[in-house]
Formats: structure tokens, C-alpha cells, sequence
């Protein structure tokens, strides 16, 4: 007995694509704004790329999405780098009711677990005493594109990881809203510092 008339229009927007899962999702970034895209395309999308998207607004957990959409890369590369952030700054309170949803970011952290499942790859890291996953989700079987090995990093280590910003929800007012970090690749995983007995190294893979 459920009926709906919708009549929201699509619209289109413009940005650099930071994050790309084919069959599933495409992030565009735009200076201090982002926006997740759902899209069902396996086209050729290059991370780094302005592109141009149209799609129906939606929200997702709260947050702003555009659903149902197309993607136009334009194959001119301008790629963003990632902002350094902190746990404090990422996570959504009432004291930062911006955050950085959907940007793309960098944190430090020390690799306390890592695991490889059905769907995706995760890290499990420490921040400023607080946990964080950083995940690689695999692409589904459409795309045909490989999976790569995962990339095993020693517990203990200290890495710097960059990648989408994702949060639980849009209510902070049960406490910090807790974030995860997508990775678009497994180079978005940097070595800080291995601990090697009672000494630590610094280098850079």
C-alpha cells in the first residue's frame, strides 16, 4: 500500500574524483566539498580526474548523497591532496558540526589488527587513544578487475593512511559520531615508523 510521488529533479555537479568503486559509488571533491555518488558504472574513471555527475539528491544516514547517477570523466588530471587530520577533527560532535564528511583526508595511527574479508580489507589502527578502521573494499565481480594481495603490515607499526572520510551517522548528540577511512588503493598506506625491539625506525615505503 506504499506510494510515492516524487518528483525531485537530477541535477548535476562538478568536482575532482577522490574515490572510485566501480559498480557502486565515486566521490567528488570540489575545494571544501564533497559528495558521495552512487552509480552503477564500471566505466574507466581515473582517480585525480574532474569529472562532472548527474543524479537525484538523496540522503544516506543523514548525509547528502546523489543517487542513481552517470559519471562524465574529462580526463583533464588535477589531483587533491590529501588534508592531514586529526581523530579529534574527523570525528562528528557538537562541537564540529561540519566535519570533514566524504573528504579526502590523512591520519597517522599504529596498526593494533588487520584482517581480509568476503567484502573488504581492514585495519584496525590506534589514534590519539581512540580506534579507526581504514578499509579497501573489494569491487565486485562485474568489474572483473583482480584483487589484489592485501598488504600485511606488522602490528605495532605506525603508518600514515589517506583516504574518504566515511561517518556512521549525522547525530552527534549521543556522543563523537565514529569515522572510517575508505582507501582507494593500497599506496594510500604509508610506513611512519616500525618498532624493531625497544628502538623505532623512521622510513618511507
Amino acid at each position: 500500500g506504499h506510494r510515492v510521488n516524487d518528483l525531485t529533479q537530477r541535477i548535476r555537479v562538478h568536482g575532482t574524483i577522490t574515490y572510485y568503486q566501480p559498480g557502486a559509488a565515486v566521490v567528488l571533491q570540489d575545494g571544501a566539498k564533497s559528495l558521495w555518488i552512487n552509480t552503477l558504472t564500471h566505466s574507466d574513471l581515473r582517480i585525480g580526474d574532474i569529472a562532472d555527475a548527474s543524479g537525484f539528491p538523496d540522503t544516506h544516514d543523514g548525509f547528502l548523497i546523489l543517487a542513481h547517477s552517470e559519471i562524465q570523466d574529462s580526463r583533464i588530471y588535477a589531483p587533491i591532496e590529501p588534508l592531514a587530520a586529526t581523530w579529534q577533527s574527523l570525528t562528528l560532535n557538537d562541537a564540529n558540526i561540519i566535519a570533514h564528511v566524504y573528504d579526502l583526508v590523512s591520519i597517522e595511527g599504529q596498526v593494533v589488527t588487520e584482517a581480509r574479508e568476503a567484502s573488504q580489507d581492514e585495519y584496525i589502527l590506534i589514534s590519539e587513544g581512540r580506534l579507526l578502521s581504514a578499509i579497501y573494499r573489494h569491487s565486485d565481480n562485474a568489474s572483473e578487475i583482480p584483487l589484489p594481495e592485501m598488504k600485511m603490515i606488522p602490528l605495532g607499526t605506525t603508518v600514515r593512511v589517506s583516504g574518504i572520510c566515511t561517518l556512521e551517522n549525522s547525530d552527534p548528540f549521543n556522543g563523537p559520531v565514529p569515522f572510517n577511512i575508505l582507501l582507494r588503493s593500497f599506496d594510500d598506506i604509508e610506513v611512519v615508523s616500525r618498532q624493531i625491539g625497544r628502538a623505532s625506525c623512521r622510513e618511507r615505503v
